[in-house]
């Protein structure tokens, strides 16, 4: 498998699933986030896996990212968005900072890393989330960066092709992570409600009756990694397990 699979995020919850599924299926694997120990505590347990700390907010960050990667076959960018209360309550510099995670760290990303040229485009798979489309009260700051990041993967399914990327969109939630934990609390706290009355809502919004899986996001991940993947470049696939029901 030539050029070197960055994941940008990767010792999240989130990420540090899909860095192990990627890892299981051979993958060699550039780990990226801010803080070290994390980082290398799960690149230990990997095959193949080297980390490298980066804040992709930072331009020179993100160069020096660039160099320790080399080519590049697969970029998955996991970030998440960090949450500041509704819209009446987030200062606008939270908002500001939550899309220049989930837009201007992609494009950072995108401009200085070289993909691996060959048969294949290279591939990015951008998670993003549910919030885009149908916003929650107490989540302003994720739902107006995920629906920016959603709106620049349209504007750079045009050019990416011609400098060797496809992009692809990953847009589960909620999943069953701390992340979501988080948010359901400060949820409960606002409406001054029990915690299982958070956790019995969000169940019961799904037709599946549960929340989406960090496994099955990491197995939507590999799916977007396989070239017979490619007709889907610049399309979002939904995995929220059937909350949505507007059009589209």
């Amino acid at each position: 498998m030539s050029g070197r699979t960055v994941v940008v995020g990767a010792a999240g919850e989130l990420g540090a699933v899909i860095s192990q599924r990627l890892a299981r299926e051979g993958h060699s694997l550039v780990l990226v986030g801010r803080n070290r120990g994390p980082l290398e505590q799960l690149a230990a347990q990997l095959p193949d896996a080297h980390a490298v700390v980066c804040d992709i907010t930072i331009d020179a960050d993100v160069a020096h990212l660039a160099e320790e990667a080399g080519p590049v076959r697969v970029l998955v960018y996991v970030p998440a968005a960090p949450t500041a209360g509704g819209i009446m309550e987030a200062p606008p510099s939270a908002i500001n900072q939550a899309v220049e995670v989930k837009v201007g760290g992609l494009l950072r990303c995108l401009r200085v890393l070289t993909p691996t040229f060959g048969e294949e485009l290279a591939v990015t798979i951008v998670i993003g989330g549910n919030l885009a489309y149908d916003p929650i009260p107490d989540a302003a700051t994720s739902g107006i960066a995920n629906a920016a990041q959603a709106n620049a993967v349209r504007q750079l399914q045009g050019v990416l092709p011609s400098r060797g990327w496809r992009i692809h969109v990953i847009a589960p939630g909620p999943v069953e992570t701390q992340r979501w934990d988080t948010l359901a609390v400060a949820e409960a706290q606002r409406r001054a409600v029990p915690l299982e009355v958070i956790k019995d809502e969000a169940v019961s919004g799904s037709p599946l009756l549960r929340l989406t899986s960090p496994n099955e996001v990491a197995w939507a991940v590999s799916m977007l990694a396989d070239p017979l993947s490619a007709a889907l470049h610049g399309s979002t696939l939904l995995m929220d397990t059937g909350r949505r029901r507007a059009i589209p």
